[in-house]
């Protein structure tokens, strides 16, 4: 089509001088453009063709993954660090410098983890301006911090403790510093101290250091790290354990939490299950609900698109309820009894109070 188009172009012009023979090529590009277009059209056209026949959790499949490949960042280049260079003997504002511009030079993990390794330039004595650094990388993103924490974690020093004892509750992800140099039973009141102010923003592991330490004093402060983490279930399975911990009330708390959150939610699938065993009707009503659904986009549809799917919503319901049926007699049963459905925290289950016989009813049987 393209080459057709292009020599009817030719026979139009007239001779085939220099002048002429720029025209041609001219034509000839605007028809290579005109011919990539069309290839893309093609392409364009087949696409669409393929989603019309795809099921519906293919389809939503298929675009959470183009949406992720458009954000992904690109790794960035040796080249490009390279040219950021670090004087020697330099200042503390010239390694200021050299930090942002090594931080600013990408956004993604590279292989090789070359943004780390310009960072241990700076050496043991700039720590504090990798922790500056470190403190401000919410702004700029998560793969800044984990090459910030990697360089820090390499150039700490004995001399450093203290250093990083005070920045630790401000900035909690420190404690894979305090781990490595073995630190933490300096570092001990600041734990518990950090669990009491800023529970919601803590790694996984300085919960369990503080549940490690089976002190009942500090109970009350890891549930409510609970009921305020971004991911409870994590937190629960560090102090489900602790001996003459109830965490009945909390666990409904954290679930309460969750159910606000708009839309599918990982969190709230990891939790479900927890909840449920711990007494809360609503998570066991959400349960009864998608019993029997198997369909990826129809639970992505009702919220639950991150559900363990070796988790049976069915296994789970009949496990805590004193009720067995099908699908459809326990929902019935779930909605007609509803406001009388009481927990027995003791066996973990959902049950009907019997209702006492009407006054007379006895006699009358008799």
């Amino acid at each position: 089509m393209r080459f057709t188009l292009f020599l009817l172009a030719v026979l139009l012009i007239p001779g085939c001088d220099s002048a002429q023979k720029k025209q041609i090529g001219a034509i000839e590009a605007k028809l290579d453009g005109m011919s990539k277009r069309l290839d893309l059209l093609d392409e364009q056209i087949r696409e669409a063709k393929e989603l019309a026949e795809m099921p519906e959790h293919e389809k939503m499949r298929r675009h959470h993954e183009r949406q992720a490949a458009a954000m992904r960042p690109k790794p960035v280049s040796s080249e490009a660090l390279a040219n950021i260079t670090l004087a020697e003997n330099p200042t503390r504002e010239q390694v200021q410098q050299y930090v942002r511009a090594t931080l600013d030079a990408h956004y993604a993990p590279s292989p090789g983890d070359p943004q780390t390794q310009s960072l241990l330039k700076v050496g043991p004595q700039h720590l504090d301006v990798l922790l500056d650094a470190l403190a401000g990388a919410g702004l700029r993103s998560g793969t800044s911090s984990q090459h910030l924490l990697r360089a820090i974690e390499a150039l700490a020093r004995p001399e450093h403790k203290q250093l990083i004892l005070d920045r630790l509750v401000a900035q909690p992800t420190l404690i894979t510093v305090v781990e490595k140099m073995g630190w933490l039973d300096d570092a001990r009141p600041l734990l518990i101290q950090g669990v009491r102010e800023r529970p919601a923003s803590l790694p996984s592991q300085w919960i369990t250091h503080v549940a490690n330490l089976r002190d009942p004093q500090t109970y009350e402060a890891l549930k409510e790290a609970m009921v305020n983490s971004s991911q409870p279930a994590t937190v629960y399975g560090a102090i489900s354990k602790l001996p003459g911990i109830d965490l009945d009330d909390a666990v409904q708390r954290a679930w309460q939490r969750l159910e606000q959150r708009p839309g599918n939610d990982p969190a709230k699938a990891t939790f479900v299950t927890i909840a449920i065993a711990h007494g809360e009707k609503d998570a066991l009503g959400a349960f009864i609900q998608i019993m029997g659904v198997a369909d990826t986009f129809d639970l992505h549809r009702r919220g639950w698109a991150f559900l363990d799917r070796s988790v049976s919503p069915r296994r789970v319901v009949l496990k805590h309820i004193d009720f067995h049926g099908s699908d459809a007699e326990i929902t019935v049963w779930f909605e007609k009894n509803y406001h009388d459905i009481q927990f027995d925290s003791s066996r973990r289950v959902f049950f009907v109070p019997q209702r006492p016989a009407a006054a007379g009813e006895g006699e009358k049987a008799g």
